[in-house]
């Protein structure tokens, strides 16, 4: 099954301007469930399922600004990371 034509569908069907809405939902979500596991009030289960929905946004909202435009942000910032990293003593392994 292709991705791409799902998140296209799921765009077509509903809109960006709500797919904006409940990628900002998912992401409130996510942030709730990681802080009611740090409190022993969520499960890991919990934590995992926001995840998925916040990468299925995600996803959808590298089809709205362009998978290309966003790979090339996310490979200048892992490498900005890496930088960082190597800056504190990380050696690679």
């Amino acid at each position: 099954m292709d991705h791409k034509l799902i998140f296209e569908a799921a765009l077509k069907q509903w809109g960006e301007p709500l797919q904006f809405d409940m990628v900002v939902e998912e992401c409130a979500e996510l942030i709730h469930a990681i802080n009611a596991y740090k409190r022993g009030r969520a499960t890991k289960a919990q934590v995992l399922d926001e995840l998925a929905d916040v990468q299925i946004m995600l996803n959808q909202m590298r089809v709205v600004f362009g998978a290309t435009q966003t790979h090339i942000v996310y490979h200048r910032k892992l490498k900005r990371l890496v930088e960082r990293l190597m800056a504190a003593g990380w050696m690679g392994d």
